[in-house]
C-alpha cells in the first residue's frame, strides 16, 4: 500500500484481480481501478506529486497512469518479476524496481521507462529506495540493513550503478 502525499487516499495492488486501485481513507470506497495487467499485481506506488501511479505485476509490465483519470502514460515489459517492489524517487523522475535485479527506470514523462541502470541483487536484499538528495539510493537487506549507494555510475552514464558508499554490515 501507498498513501497519496494529501494523507486522504491509499493505492493499493490487487494480485489476483490483475489491478490497482486507490481508496478514500475516510470510508473506504474505491475511488479509481486501474486496470490493464494480464497478471497477479505486485505492488504499486504514487509518485511524490500525486498524479501519477504505478504497478508491477507477474506478466512482466510496469505500468504508470494518470491518478485522475486511470490514462496510462507509460509501460514497460519484459522485466524479471521474482518478488518485484517499485517506489518513485523524491522528484518523480526516476522509478525504482527491485526483483531478481535492482534497477532504476526514467519516470520523466515521455521517457517510456528505459532503464538507466541495474545492479545485481545479493541473496537476501528486500527493497531499493532513492534518496530524498536524488544523489543516492539505499537497500534494505532481510536482517533490517541499510546500504547506502551513490548514483555517480548512472550520471557518468554507466550501465552498473556503483557499490556502496556506506557499508553497513
Amino acid at each position: 500500500p501507498c498513501w497519496h502525499p494529501d494523507g486522504d487516499r491509499l493505492l493499493l495492488a490487487h494480485g489476483a484481480r490483475g489491478e490497482a486501485a486507490i481508496y478514500d481513507a475516510a470510508d473506504g470506497h474505491a475511488v479509481r481501478v486501474y486496470r490493464g495487467h494480464t497478471g497477479f499485481v505486485i505492488d504499486a506506488t504514487i509518485d511524490p506529486a500525486g498524479a501519477r501511479g504505478a504497478s508491477s505485476a507477474v506478466d512482466s509490465s510496469v505500468r504508470i497512469f494518470e491518478l485522475e483519470t486511470g490514462r496510462l502514460l507509460e509501460r514497460t515489459v519484459g522485466l524479471p518479476m521474482a518478488g518485484s517492489a517499485i517506489a518513485f524517487g523524491p522528484a518523480g523522475r526516476l522509478l525504482s524496481y527491485t526483483s531478481n535485479e535492482h534497477f532504476l527506470l526514467d519516470a520523466s514523462p515521455g521517457a517510456s521507462l528505459a532503464e538507466i541502470a541495474n545492479l545485481a541483487r545479493a541473496s537476501r536484499q528486500e527493497e531499493l529506495r532513492l534518496h530524498a538528495d536524488g544523489k543516492h539510493f539505499w537497500i534494505r537487506d532481510a536482517e533490517q540493513r541499510i546500504r547506502l549507494f551513490d548514483l555517480d555510475a548512472a550520471a557518468e552514464g554507466a550501465r552498473a550503478m556503483a557499490r556502496p558508499v556506506l557499508p553497513q554490515d
